[in-house]
């Protein structure tokens, strides 16, 4: 504040030039900036926190894998991608062309479980490796897409995901191509996968969670109080939920709503 005082800068904001209110200085005499920008640079601030608390964490892939793993013993093994069509159009064979298709798709089948050990332990490109050999040895199997999707989910690689997602189908694909718009900042693409996947499967709690965290980076927060609370709904013992709903209550200024959602999460 002194060298600014010697310079003839105080009393100025450092962001748009503006002369600082006379109050904000008696109250605040060492303030950069100006009321406007003050509360801009706390609303970006917000937004990174969302950002990488929310979106950017490898622990929240790792959890939803786990989920999926809980699934994935409850649907009879691994088929959990759901697709109505499948890659390619099957034809007729003879009695030894279907023995040597049977034993390749036995073979994908264990290149299949190779790839899903190495998956939840984290190895992105052995997984991948594995089910691409799957996917060679089998291409008529959506699912091998929609796992091998996955791993590059993990890894980062987003658009390789969302092709592998859009051959494997089904309402567990499109919330994983949702998600993978969700990263790469496509709100309004990452909102068309999660009503799809919400379409086909209306009880799934986290399907509304995530739509909610679009509508969010997309500005649209009443959007995602009610996407947030349909979650909660469905599933109250979700703290993820009631934080995320306080997020949004926090961004519209409904200070008080944002503080019993944190208390709530806080103690669930």
């Amino acid at each position: 504040a002194l060298d600014k005082i010697q310079n003839g800068n105080y009393g100025y904001c450092e962001i748009c030039g503006d002369k600082i209110d006379k109050e904000r200085l008696e109250e605040a005499p060492y303030t950069r900036y100006c009321i406007d920008c003050q509360e801009k640079i706390e609303f970006d601030k917000r937004i990174s926190k969302i950002k990488y608390e929310i979106y950017d964490e490898e622990i929240y892939f790792q959890m939803l894998l786990h989920a999926l793993e809980g699934e994935d013993i409850e649907d009879g093994g691994y088929r959990i991608f759901v697709s109505g069509e499948q890659p390619e159009e099957r034809v007729e064979l003879e009695e030894e062309e279907e023995e040597d298709r049977e034993r390749k798709e036995e073979k994908a089948r264990r290149k299949f479980v190779e790839g899903k050990e190495f998956l939840f332990k984290g190895s992105y490109d052995k997984a991948i490796e594995c089910f691409t050999q799957a996917i060679k040895l089998d291409p008529y199997d959506a699912y091998f897409y929609g796992w091998r999707g996955l791993a590059y989910y993990g890894k980062g690689e987003y658009d390789k995901a969302i092709e592998d997602f859009t051959q494997a189908g089904g309402a567990p694909s499109y919330y994983w191509r949702g998600l993978a718009y969700l990263r790469k900042g496509l709100y309004n693409k990452a909102i068309q996968d999660f009503t799809r996947a919400i379409d086909l499967n209306p009880t799934k709690d986290k399907f509304y969670q995530q739509r909610g965290l679009a509508y969010l980076g997309k500005g649209l927060y009443e959007k995602a109080i009610e996407d947030f609370s349909k979650a909660i709904e469905l599933y109250p013992h979700n703290p993820e939920y009631y934080r995320s709903r306080g997020i949004a209550y926090e961004l519209m200024g409904l200070y008080d709503k944002a503080q019993e959602d944190f208390k709530k999460a806080m103690e669930l």
